[in-house]
């Protein structure tokens, strides 16, 4: 529909249908805190992501393709990456491929949220190190290290939801030449706003039988690089196991 200011056709829905396309995005929140932000998701998601980087770094082999660009992952399957656990391939690929095939999966050891960071500064550094994946790695080697070997350790920042474009982006059509975008009349954007305020949750994955020796490490480690954590509430959120 032609507008004054979409001087061009665009594309557009009608009020009577908005009601759908809310009903998706409603959806799509809730599975953001449900589904693709659960512990177990996220565990699973760091393991797989350690497997590939193994599998680049010893220069594997998979049906005939090694993995060294992202178009590479194309040509490959689940069954690709999950049969190479019976293959010639180095013992520490082997088992992460046998821990991912069994659902052992890596066990949350500490749980950070905006809260559990007691002041700007900590946070600041903190989530600095989403966009650092290098010094990411060296604190996850310093925190395994230092709790005696344990593998794999992970520190894992889940994406923030980025949906609400869509909501800013998709046009309704009001009444004939009246149009307003889809978060006027339903604000993703202020979901997305809460969400990363009181909700969004980071966290540092250990094996199963030592989340507690990897808490009270990373606890340190993080205290040795002025990131100030509130102990009493973060241990409440990682659900240790009793010793």
């Amino acid at each position: 529909h032609g507008h004054k200011e979409y001087p061009e056709d665009v594309l557009c829905i009608d009020i009577g249908g908005a009601t759908v396309l809310e009903q998706v995005l409603f959806n799509k929140m809730m599975l953001f805190s449900s589904f693709y932000h659960h512990q177990k998701v996220r565990a699973s998601f760091r393991l797989l992501v350690r497997i590939l980087e193994l599998m680049r770094k010893s220069q594997v082999s998979l049906r005939g393709t090694r993995i060294d660009k992202a178009s590479d992952f194309l040509l490959l399957d689940d069954g690709d990456v999950l049969s190479a656990e019976t293959g010639g391939y180095p013992p520490e690929l082997k088992q992460l491929i046998a821990d991912l095939r069994g659902r052992r999966v890596p066990k949350r050891a500490l749980v950070i949220t905006k809260d559990v960071l007691l002041d700007d500064e900590s946070r600041a550094e903190y989530f600095r190190l989403r966009h650092l994946p290098q010094t990411r790695v060296s604190w996850e080697e310093e925190i395994s290290r230092r709790a005696g070997g344990v593998q794999p350790v992970f520190i894992d920042f889940p994406e923030e939801p980025g949906f609400a474009v869509s909501g800013l982006h998709s046009l309704v059509k009001l009444a004939p030449r009246r149009y307003v975008t889809l978060d006027v009349l339903y604000p993703a954007s202020g979901w997305v706003s809460g969400y990363a305020e009181y909700r969004y949750r980071s966290y540092i994955f250990s094996p199963e039988g030592k989340e507690r020796a990897v808490h009270k490490v990373a606890l340190e480690v993080f205290g040795d690089k002025n990131i100030r954590l509130d102990k009493s509430l973060s241990s409440d959120l990682a659900k240790l196991p009793s010793p």
